[in-house]
């Protein structure tokens, strides 16, 4: 009976007699078998093809098979099994700090072998999902659920980055800050599912009209950031307006528009982040006192 869910496997091994044996019974078991008679030739073939598993003998005799192991674990997502006759210069623990999955010892019996081949396939599954989790976890750690942006932890992080950077190669920062005009309003009008979506739309908006150099933030409940290396002031300016006027024109909710006011400020020579965002700040608030819908410049 074959085992369940079978997987491409490459046998390394410079013993003819084992090399046969192994693609004999695993192939018996379902799996696709491979086999290679020296290093450089399985590295080669496993470079090549995406084997799961590389059953790997250690004592080749042209290239040692712990150092294709070490390039395989560098270079690949294969699964590899170290097998040897002789186990008393190598041990378990030096095999798994180097990347092994495991680690045999000859001989072996085939339910043995297929026993440890199915272990350790099991393990890199769980090792992914945990990797998956994980990697969800951190984005979710620095998105913004509603708009999928970047939140303002992530904002506050960047800003801070990019200003060090800007300042100690000497090199042009902008940043631009938009707040909603009259959201109030509009969540009292269309209710907070409708509010919600306006600012789904907007994010969608934003992103779409800065430049792939640009990063945006949904930086408060309705404001929205903007960062922008390396950027003269007059091309942010022209970058907020666009964003500014796109919003304008889309059609985000029926019936009536909806537009959003927007500040710009450079770094100055010497200056922090903290103080960069309040000058933005100031700008937004002198687009907010001037009649809404424009762009003001710190």
């Amino acid at each position: 009976m074959g085992v369940q869910n079978p997987c491409s496997l490459l046998v390394v091994d410079d013993d003819q007699t084992i090399r046969q044996l192994f693609s004999s019974a695993l192939g018996r078991q379902g799996y696709m078998v491979r086999t290679a008679a020296l290093g450089r030739e399985g590295l080669r073939l496993a470079t090549e093809n995406p084997f799961e598993v590389v059953l790997l003998d250690i004592n080749l005799p042209d290239l040692s098979g712990i150092d294709v192991m070490r390039q395989l674990v560098k270079t690949t997502r294969t699964i590899v099994i170290l097998i040897t006759g002789d186990d008393a210069g190598y041990s378990h623990e030096s095999a798994s700090q180097d990347g092994a999955a495991d680690f045999i010892t000859k001989p072996v019996r085939l339910p043995e072998l297929v026993r440890r081949i199915t272990q350790a396939r099991e393990v890199r599954v769980l090792t992914e999902a945990k990797e998956r989790l994980i990697a969800e976890l951190e984005r979710l750690a620095i998105r913004d659920e509603l708009t999928g942006l970047f939140n303002y932890r992530h904002f506050q992080g960047m800003l801070n980055g990019e200003v060090q950077r800007a300042l100690r190669y000497e090199r042009p920062l902008c940043l631009i800050v938009l707040d909603v005009d009259h959201f109030k309003a509009i969540n009292d009008t269309l209710g907070h599912v409708g509010g919600d979506h306006v600012l789904a739309g907007i994010a969608r908006v934003c992103a779409a009209k800065i430049r792939t150099t640009d990063t945006a933030f949904r930086y408060g409940g309705e404001e929205f950031a903007v960062i922008l290396p390396e950027t003269q002031f007059a091309q942010a300016v022209a970058v907020a307006e666009r964003v500014r006027q796109a919003i304008e024109k889309s059609e985000l909710v029926q019936g009536r528009g909806v537009t959003v006011s927007a500040g710009v400020a450079e770094l100055r020579p010497a200056e922090d982040g903290e103080t960069m965002l309040r000058r933005t700040d100031a700008a937004l608030y002198a687009a907010k006192r001037t009649g809404r819908n424009r762009v003001s410049m710190a």
